[in-house]
């Protein structure tokens, strides 16, 4: 006989004090510990940021969970470069990626993006763009796709090069795998966005999203639990970790953070779940809905 389990109302959130909760994602979770064994981060106006000038740690984990919170994968990968002679002027970077979003979004209503923005080692900018056009792969051959954003690419930054319309931008579909998405994405995250040029001095912000309106739902599953089954489902983690080469060095940190998250599936982690509770969760094999469950009160 399984045990029982009291499920919330999806609109109710878990309080962040005194309560270990877990967070579930379609592709990431945050495991937060209670308030009073956590230490907590300081709060900052919006008038208190100064000028951005590198791809921060915080930036980083946003980019992170803003994609793999989506309950679809992004499909399509882009990348934008500049020619030969290159604007010095970051203002003019985002403005060109202003105008080609609109082109973009104009041809296909339906699009959505993440951005990120990183130097090449000549020092020019160049975009990374992973997302999805919005409508099926059938209705838009890789080759068509590529010539037009070649184009409108050459067209918005007035290149005149023809070099640089010939290889200017790449673009590939990528397949729907969640392992495959997340390669791609801690690839790019991972790389340097520092230069010594002074173009590169204040370059404003290095990620952004084309298309917000159009983002997949990210449905969200709220986990509380008892402290001591918080920490043994941590353990089991840092178990699984451990197997992959990529996260042997993060699971070891694990074990000194009270609050952490990691990628994986919200699949993986209803198995997980469940090995630390002994009983089977019904969204492990389904899509993710929102909702919470409420287990800190549950003998086990």
């Amino acid at each position: 006989m399984s045990t029982p389990y009291r499920e919330v109302a999806p609109s109710v959130n878990p309080s962040p004090a005194d309560t270990y909760c877990v967070s579930i994602y379609s592709g990431y979770s945050d495991f937060r510990a209670s308030s009073s064994s956590s230490r907590q981060p300081t709060v900052r106006s919006r008038g208190d940021r100064g000028a951005i000038t590198q791809f921060s740690p915080g930036a980083r984990r946003n980019f992170l969970k803003n994609i793999f919170s989506l309950s679809t994968l992004p499909d399509l990968a882009i990348t934008l470069t500049y020619p030969g002679i290159y604007p010095a002027d970051s203002r003019a970077w985002k403005r060109h990626l202003d105008n080609f979003s609109s082109e973009f979004r104009d041809r296909f209503p339906g699009s959505w993006f993440f951005w990120k923005l990183e130097p090449q080692k000549r020092g020019a900018p160049h975009y990374h763009l992973l997302g999805s056009l919005g409508v099926s792969h059938d209705r838009m051959g890789i080759a068509i796709l590529r010539k037009f954003i070649a184009e409108t690419w050459f067209l918005v930054v007035g290149s005149g090069d023809e070099r640089h319309l010939r290889s200017g931008i790449s673009a590939d579909f990528i397949n729907d795998s969640f392992g495959k998405c997340k390669r791609y994405v801690c690839k790019y995250v991972g790389k340097s966005t520092g230069s010594d040029l002074p173009e590169w001095a204040r370059p404003g912000r290095f990620w952004g999203i084309i298309g917000r309106k159009k983002l997949p739902a990210s449905p969200c599953c709220h986990v509380l639990l008892p402290k001591d089954i918080f920490f043994k489902l941590r353990r089991l983690v840092r178990k699984w970790m451990r197997r992959f080469p990529s996260s042997a060095r993060y699971a070891i940190r694990l074990k000194k953070l009270p609050s952490f998250f990691i990628l994986a599936n919200h699949g993986l982690l209803f198995r997980l779940l469940e090995g630390a509770l002994g009983f089977v969760f019904p969204q492990a094999d389904s899509p993710l809905v929102s909702g919470v469950f409420d287990l800190e009160t549950t003998p086990f």
